[in-house]
């Protein structure tokens, strides 16, 4: 298993730089890629599992600073290996992470309509085929069902 904490996933901590991250990760773990951000094209990276390579892919979204350094600036993790201490993470219910880890709002993003934690710079994806007949824009934390499964977890900061 990986920890999931504010800021960090595993061996991974946000807003460290690219060389930072290419000398933790064996390159064989790591395929280069792209993703849109307000209409720019950025660097992104897809990491494998060393221990369980069928594992689904995390994306670790870069950005670079005012002076020109990429760092990373995302992490969405998609592999239930990742959990917080409190053993929240992808596969777990909706309900144990509002309980938690304090949910402030719900909302519509880029990965997905997710539940996001200020508390702990997290977001939590949530399965759509688990949420209420309700826009998103007119949902609340409180109209998902405590069952409801998480499919992804954004770190963000």
């Amino acid at each position: 298993l990986h920890l999931l904490s504010p800021g960090r996933a595993g061996r991974l901590r946000l807003n460290m730089t690219e060389r930072e991250l290419l000398s933790r990760v064996p390159a064989a773990q790591l395929r280069r890629t792209t993703y849109q951000d307000r209409g720019k094209t950025l660097p992104a990276y897809e990491m494998l599992d060393a221990q369980k390579p069928g594992a689904p892919a995390s994306v670790l979204h870069l950005l670079p600073d005012s002076t020109g350094t990429v760092r990373l600036r995302r992490i969405r993790i998609y592999d239930p290996q990742y959990r917080t201490a409190e053993g929240i993470g992808v596969g777990s219910p909706f309900g144990a992470a509002r309980q938690n880890l304090g949910l402030t709002r719900v909302r519509n993003t880029a990965a997905g309509f997710a539940g996001v934690s200020g508390l702990v710079s997290m977001a939590w994806l949530i399965d759509p085929n688990s949420l209420p007949a309700k826009l998103p824009e007119d949902m609340s934390s409180a109209d998902i069902p405590a069952a409801a499964r998480i499919t992804g977890v954004l770190l963000y900061q």
